[in-house]
């Protein structure tokens, strides 16, 4: 299945509330959270971090509101793909674990995106 729109993963309330908020932070498509994520991919087995503060709140609402969103994806399809920024290819994506590890990761991370944003943003 290719996911263009956030709202093409499923038409439930968690997605349209979660791609709301998305929407504020500027992420409008799939395409979106795949650019998001992809520097943030681990190589070599090494782990990221970084620090939270008002002046890169946003950039970290938004890593965290692309990790809701493609977690969710995954809980909802085995599988599906997303176009690259210039529409060349798809990456693709598949499931590795019990789909509720998915929805339990995905919940996790929007509530602490929505976390950040109200601790941050009022800054």
């Amino acid at each position: 299945m290719l996911l263009e729109n956030i709202k093409d993963i499923d038409d439930d309330g968690f997605i349209a509330e979660v791609d709301e908020v998305a929407w504020e932070f500027g992420i409008i498509s799939m395409t979106e959270v795949l650019e998001i994520l992809t520097p943030y991919i681990p190589q070599n087995g090494k782990q990221i971090l970084f620090e939270i503060s008002e002046k890169n709140y946003y950039e970290i609402v938004r890593l965290y509101l692309a990790l809701a969103i493609i977690n969710y994806a995954s809980f909802k399809h085995d599988s599906f793909r997303v176009y690259t920024k210039n529409k060349d290819y798809t990456a693709g994506f598949s499931r590795r674990f019990d789909k509720e590890v998915y929805l339990h990761e995905s919940s996790r991370y929007f509530e602490t995106a929505k976390k950040f944003s109200d601790i941050y943003s009022k800054g």
